[in-house]
């Protein structure tokens, strides 16, 4: 990867009729085309041309939407997909790899991919669309490494990909796609003289395969959100993955999104917390319940965010008061020093199913944690179906003076009351019990550990060289 690169970046390009020579010099982040359904991309694609990547040679991509999720911060829609990535050459072996996330309408792609085996080891990937018309080709950059200035490229990846066998292509549709690719990267002294065609030869014996454990997993987490939907664009009624009982019971309208408060301090969240109060899935009443966060590293994605940590995070509690079993569950993400978090949650509910899930730190200090999101969107009324809130603290709220519960509470009502909202009338709080002992940490299941893994690895190749 790095000697492509080399030699990619000392080509000079003359760009349409300017006579004015430039180097290449791709961005770490560019915008996406959007604004249409996300869905058209599902079928077979076929890679056109490609620059950098781990993509297999003339490679055969099968795209399946899902779900659609509309992004329960953003409120941009979104569907959720799977992909089947595979060589469609002869070779005595069919490299396979999967890829599981969302295709936003803004046109990123975020997600992870995978091998063709049960103890494939995960990554992050982040792309954006840059052009598509669905029906002949689509076009997709990313970045996975920046350089040292954090605002040029060091390891691009762009992939065209077409509709038809690259082989079938007539000498018209090449031009015609060529020309679209050139105009999409002209501006960054890019042209397809630096992105090779890909060849294919004969059609091999390559098909496609059941996806391995893990992945079929993910797709079923994602079915699942149909059932219990982290998202709805227009949701009326309750969902499974939150309470809605603030909206009936005390006038309370919880927002579909409640802004950032400003920069935190991502150090101050490692280690282990109380859960003092809370509306979170898919718990009913929790007992005893804690959380330990544990920090990977700076961000793996420049396209995420520079100033973003990944955070790997797992709960443990009993179901309820008369249950003498410890559950647990488990998150993996992303959390911006904005106060952001983006990731995967992988409730026990659902058999270590995945999970899309956002919200926002609205407090961080040394002593507690404090953030909200919604479950379920009603972008017709404006007021959160399904809002999701946790109060962090580091104390066992068995050891809490009265007086230091109102602290507490206090804090909740500068976040709240804007919205009618208060923390004893609607936030409910979690029994924590001298009779039973605290549940253990767990290790993570397989899978999850797949992804923390995934995510190690690639910080760890940032350090050197790395791509998606």
């Amino acid at each position: 990867m790095i000697l492509t690169f080399i030699v990619f970046s000392s080509v000079c390009i003359i760009i349409n009729t300017s006579a004015q020579q430039c180097s290449p010099a791709l961005p770490t982040v560019l915008l996406g085309n959007g604004g249409d359904s996300p869905q058209q991309a599902d079928g077979v694609w076929y890679v056109y041309r490609k620059m950098g990547g781990s993509y297999p040679s003339a490679a055969q991509i099968q795209i399946t939407s899902v779900a659609p999720y509309p992004d329960p911060v953003t409120s941009e829609p979104a569907y959720l997909q799977w992909w089947q990535i595979f060589s469609d050459t002869a070779t005595t072996s069919c490299p396979h790899q999967f890829w599981t996330g969302t295709y936003a309408g803004k046109g990123q792609q975020i997600g992870d991919l995978g091998g063709s085996d049960d103890n494939y080891i995960r990554r992050p990937t982040d792309f954006v669309v840059l052009y598509h018309d669905y029906q002949n080709l689509l076009v997709t950059y990313g970045c996975s490494k920046s350089q040292t200035d954090g605002v040029h490229c060091a390891t691009p990846t762009i992939i065209a990909q077409t509709r038809k066998r690259p082989d079938q292509l007539s000498a018209a549709d090449m031009d015609s796609f060529d020309n679209i690719i050139n105009s999409a990267f002209s501006k960054y002294c890019v042209s397809v003289q630096n992105i090779p065609k890909e060849t294919y030869g004969a059609k091999g014996t390559c098909a496609a395969i059941d996806p391995p454990n893990c992945v079929a997993l993910d797709i079923q987490g994602m079915k699942n959100t149909l059932v219990n939907p982290t998202g709805s664009a227009a949701s009326t009624s309750p969902s499974s993955y939150g309470s809605n009982t603030g909206t009936t019971l005390s006038g309370c309208k919880w927002p579909n999104t409640i802004p950032s408060q400003g920069q935190i301090d991502l150090k101050q969240i490692d280690g282990t917390f109380f859960v003092y109060r809370r509306i979170f899935p898919p718990e009913a009443s929790p007992v005893n319940q804690q959380g330990a966060w544990h920090d990977v590293g700076l961000s793996a994605s420049p396209l995420i965010n520079a100033s973003a940590h990944t955070y790997w995070a797992e709960y443990v509690n009993y179901a309820n008061a008369t249950s003498s079993q410890c559950v647990t569950g488990f998150f993996v993400g992303e959390i911006q020093t904005t106060g952001l978090i983006t990731g995967l949650i992988l409730p026990y509910t659902t058999a270590g199913a995945i999970q899309p899930y956002s919200s926002t730190f609205l407090l961080v200090d040394s002593t507690q944690l404090f953030f909200y999101g919604c479950g379920a969107q009603n972008l017709q009324t404006g007021i959160c179906d399904a809002p999701v809130v946790v109060h962090f603290i580091r104390t066992n709220p068995l050891q809490l003076s009265q007086t230091e519960k109102d602290a507490l509470d206090a804090v909740e009502d500068r976040y709240l009351n804007k919205y009618g909202c208060s923390a004893a009338k609607d936030v409910p709080l979690i029994l924590h019990t001298a009779d039973k002992p605290l549940c253990p940490m767990v290790a993570p299941t397989d899978c999850m550990q797949n992804h923390i893994t995934g995510y190690q690895q690639v910080l760890a190749a940032m350090k050197t060289d790395s791509s998606y």
